[in-house]
């Protein structure tokens, strides 16, 4: 897998942003077009897109459903979007315009929502823009994606396409942070189980997006206070696929996912999962 470098902007936002995404422009607007894929980058009025870091997954913020935005536990949520700002900003200083700064990206593609996913970086390009490079251990060093992983704000999100290379050095970061206690793995219930006492609960328990996504869509449709009963058939039906790395078994998300009365945990590591679409 290559990836294409992209020199430009990106547009620091007044208020906390969201850990894992930011707007970006490139200098050239016809860049966007280089991108390879079935799905196109979604563009504002001034050729700017929302980027996604690539393999790296925040607690969400303002995640929309039909009855109303919900979030994770803000406290994480934020430090990873004030990091993910930090991040850019120190590694160039050069305001090009109000609420700008200078900055690059190494795009993967467009996903189904219109995110450009990338790693994301300030200061100097590792190549010309425009040019496409194979990953590098020196991109993903100098990359916001691997320091979030490394100041414990990010979960791993690893998909088909993700470099095993690149993915296992994010893994150890991953992993690292995790035994370290490190930003959210203090209060992660991920793997040791979450005890879900309605919608409302899930604004105080840190657990992997993918999981929250996942058990708000359930709450949304069978009701905010419904019993977990039939969450992992629900699951099921959603046909989630993962490879499991540490065994090479692909299976579906339900045979990964444990359910006790109300509590529910996942039976592998974040880092061990790969998905086709995370």
């Amino acid at each position: 897998m290559s990836l294409l470098v992209l020199e430009g902007t990106f547009r620091v936002p007044g208020a906390i942003a969201d850990g894992g995404t930011v707007r970006f422009a490139p200098d050239s607007l016809d860049a966007w077009h280089a991108l390879e894929g079935t799905h196109q980058v979604a563009l504002d009025a001034d050729g700017h897109a929302n980027v996604r870091l690539y393999g790296a997954d925040t607690l969400e913020t303002d995640f929309p459903t039909r009855t109303g935005k919900v979030h994770q536990p803000l406290e994480f949520a934020n430090l990873a979007g004030t990091a993910l700002m930090r991040l850019v900003l120190q590694r160039s200083a050069k305001l090009v315009r109000p609420l700008g700064v200078r900055g690059y990206v190494l795009a993967r593609g467009a996903d189904r929502h219109g995110r450009c996913v990338a790693f994301a970086g300030g200061g100097p390009t590792p190549a010309p823009s425009g040019t496409r490079i194979q990953n590098t251990d020196a991109a993903l060093q100098q990359s916001a994606n691997l320091t979030l992983f490394q100041l414990g704000l990010a979960y791993p999100a690893f998909d088909r396409e993700l470099d095993p290379d690149l993915r296992t050095k994010m893994a150890h970061a991953s992993t690292s942070a995790r035994h370290e206690k490190l930003g959210l793995w203090r209060k992660d219930r991920t793997g040791t189980g979450a005890q879900i006492a309605g919608m409302d609960s899930l604004a105080d328990i840190v657990v992997m997006p993918a999981l929250f996504r996942r058990l708000v869509d359930f709450l949304v449709r069978n009701g905010p206070e419904t019993s977990l009963a039939g969450f992992r058939e629900d699951l099921r039906q959603r046909h989630d696929q993962v490879t499991v790395i540490s065994t090479g078994e692909q299976t579906g998300l339900d045979t990964l996912v444990d359910v006790f009365g109300q509590t529910v945990k996942l039976v592998h590591r974040p880092e061990d999962l790969v998905f086709d679409q995370p």
